[in-house]
Formats: structure tokens, sequence, C-alpha cells
């Protein structure tokens, strides 16, 4: 088995509070070249909310989020595998049962738009879940 390297991206730091330090991601410069980045969502500017775990960041500075290797893997999991899965098995379900083909497709697209909004409910305990940590920190002066 290959060994998982953990998810990096590069970010600068908003700003900082007691609680969290907000951090916004940088687009990867390969991001423009990829073919998949109007699809990827990785590919837009996000914001990110970490707990302050007493880092000595500031604004302005350029920090390394690291998401821990096994989790880039359950959000690929949770976030495609699954709802793909449910698809596959309603819409076999339903076809060996001999319903339509069109109720057959609007039934799996309510079943994963169901299972986007149950994901979207889990929204907190997946952010507990699925923590970036700052580990490198470049000063801009």
């Amino acid at each position: 088995m290959a060994n998982i390297q953990p998810v990096i991206h590069r970010g600068v730091v908003e700003r900082v509070t007691p609680e969290t330090i907000e951090v916004r991601m940088q687009v990867a410069s390969s991001c423009g070249a990829c073919r998949a980045r109007d699809f990827c969502g990785t590919a837009s500017e996000k914001r990110f909310a970490i707990p302050n775990g007493g880092q000595p960041v500031q604004a302005g500075d350029e920090v390394r989020l690291v998401l821990a290797s096994g989790n880039g893997l359950t959000a690929v999991w949770w976030g495609y595998g699954c709802p793909l899965a449910l698809l596959l098995l309603i819409l076999v379900f339903l076809q060996a049962y001999g319903v339509s083909d069109a109720w057959s497709g609007i039934a799996g697209a309510s079943g994963v738009a169901a299972y986007y909004g149950i994901l979207y409910g889990c929204k907190n305990k997946l952010k507990r879940t699925f923590r970036f940590e700052i580990k490198e920190i470049d000063r801009r002066t």
C-alpha cells in the first residue's frame, strides 16, 4: 500500500481572535492549468476558522494548513463515494422492480439531494472531524 501524504495548502492569516485563527486559503497556481478546475472544490478561495491553540501568528502571516492524510480520503468518500453508491443502489433497486427510467432517475436524484441535505445538517460535526492545523509560519515583514 502506498504511503498517503497529508493534504497541505498555503494560506494567509486574516484575523486572530482568542478562540480562532481565520485563514484565507490561497488557490494553487497549478489550478489555472487544470482541466477540472471548474468542478473542483479547491479551485476557489476558501476561508477557515482554525481553533487558536496559542500559535504565534498574526494577521498577514503566510501559513501552511495541513489536513491529516486519512481525513482526505474520508472526505472524498463522504463527498463523492457515498452519494455515488447511494445513487447506484437506488437505480439498481428500482430498475429490478420494474420502475420506469424516469421515476428511477427522479428517485435517485432525490435520494442524493436528501443525502447532501443530511450531510449539510451534520456540518458542525464534520468541522470537528476534518480540521486543518497550522504547521509552518512565514512572517511577512
